[in-house]
Order: structure tokens, then C-alpha cells, then sequence
């Protein structure tokens, strides 16, 4: 019985071993986390850098992917305002794009002084080109003063090109 026992003990202490050494990775990764989390509160990446919101200068946060996970190497992005300028009337105005994925249209706000004025500023990544629309009044619009070019469906879309590498 003593092997028994014995056996029954072993088993016991490399299942403990076990356990503590997976406590121990849980709780690096738990210090991990909290640096993480003390990081993004102040507005910084883990690497402490300062993120888009933090050098937006009161605009409209950056509608661009962020480069928080820093244990990710990706190219870093390029951020500048942008203002999206529609001069040819409507009721309501909106933009949208590739800045946004074509899914949150942003509302221009119409300039007191001249009812055919619309604008907003944005911070958006430059690093890359940027296709994107206008909506008035439910209808897509090009703004025909501004660069355009055709997507893959076939689509013509205003233009911005990369300005920032």
C-alpha cells in the first residue's frame, strides 16, 4: 500500500507543481493586463505612446484602425485633419468612406452666413488613399470640383490621396 500511497502523493505534487506554475503565467498576465489598462486610461499606448484622441485637438476622434496593441507590429498611422467642404445646397449633408468603412455617416454642419455651405473637420490617416462620398438628402453625390476615380464595383467616388508616408 505504501507504493499506492506513493503514487497517489507523486501525482498530488506534479498536479500542484502543475497548478502553481499556471498561477504563476495567470498572474503575469494579470500585471500585464494592469499596465495595459492603466495605460489606455491615460490616453497612451502600453509602449506610451500618445494615442489620436490625445492629439485631436478637440476635432473628432480619428476614424481609422489604432495601433493600441503594440505586441502587433503594424505601420504606424499618419493622422491629420481633414475638412470635408460640400458648397452645392441640401437639407442635410453627410460624408462617408473608406475612413469609416462606408458604415457611420458623418453629418456636415451648414454654415449660418451661406445655406448652400456644408462642412466638418476630421482627423483621418493619411498614410493611405481614401475614397469617399457625400450623401444630401439621401442621395450619394460626388463633389465635382474635388479629384474622383472609379472602385472595383465600378462606383465613382471623390479622392483623397495619401499626403503623409
Amino acid at each position: 500500500m505504501s507504493s499506492g500511497t506513493s503514487k497517489a502523493s507523486s501525482k498530488k505534487n506534479r498536479r500542484k507543481s502543475s497548478l502553481e506554475s499556471i498561477g504563476n503565467d495567470d498572474s503575469k498576465s494579470k500585471d500585464k493586463d494592469k499596465k495595459n489598462t492603466k495605460a489606455m486610461a491615460k490616453n497612451k499606448t502600453p509602449g506610451g505612446e500618445a494615442t489620436p484622441e490625445t492629439t485631436s485637438g478637440g476635432r473628432n476622434p480619428p476614424l481609422s484602425p489604432s495601433t493600441a496593441d503594440s505586441s502587433v507590429s503594424q505601420p504606424r498611422l499618419k493622422y491629420a485633419a481633414h475638412k470635408f467642404v460640400w458648397d452645392h445646397g441640401g437639407s442635410i449633408v453627410k460624408v462617408t468612406g473608406t475612413f469609416d468603412n462606408w458604415e457611420k455617416p458623418l453629418v456636415l454642419t451648414q454654415s449660418p452666413d451661406n445655406q448652400d455651405h456644408f462642412e466638418i473637420t476630421v482627423d483621418l490617416d493619411r498614410s493611405q488613399k481614401i475614397l469617399f462620398k457625400f450623401v444630401v438628402d439621401g442621395q450619394w453625390r460626388c463633389a465635382d470640383e474635388l479629384p474622383t476615380e472609379y472602385d472595383s464595383a465600378g462606383n465613382q467616388n471623390n479622392v483623397l490621396p495619401p499626403t503623409v508616408t
